[in-house]
């Protein structure tokens, strides 16, 4: 089921003018490359998108993966494992501003150097 799209934006078509009441985001889906995105920033949002109640893990001060907080009981397909972490469903990962989401700081390149799982390729054993 592909997510509605009126949340979601092509970042490649407006990289530096971010619409009202979007944050820049990377979505990955199953299967699938992580994509960057701009991104409403509603709860209505961020539900509809992992398809159920949101869990957030936060991964640096900085840098949170929203996931479906019962995706891998409700037989969610595989999508990652992140710091030994197994997630389920569509994931999408946000800044952080005190204890609100944020656009991201960091650059797909930045990501895939710690992260290259959400892109599809092979991470070697190094912790987080």
């Amino acid at each position: 089921m592909r997510p509605n799209t009126e949340y979601i934006i092509d970042i490649s078509h407006s990289p530096d003018r971010k619409p009202r009441g979007f944050i820049k985001a990377l979505i990955k889906r199953p299967g699938r490359p992580a994509e960057m995105v701009w991104f409403a920033n509603t709860l209505e949002s961020y539900q509809r998108v992992v398809d159920g109640y949101i869990e957030t893990v936060t991964l640096a001060s900085d840098l949170i993966i929203i996931c479906n907080e019962e995706g891998r009981m409700l037989g969610l397909p595989h999508n990652c494992n992140i710091c030994s972490m197994d997630f389920f469903g569509t994931i999408i990962l946000t800044g952080s501003k005190g204890d609100d989401f944020a656009s991201l700081k960091y650059s797909p390149e930045q990501l895939l150097q710690f992260f290259p799982e959400l892109f599809g390729e092979r991470k070697e054993e190094t912790g987080c």
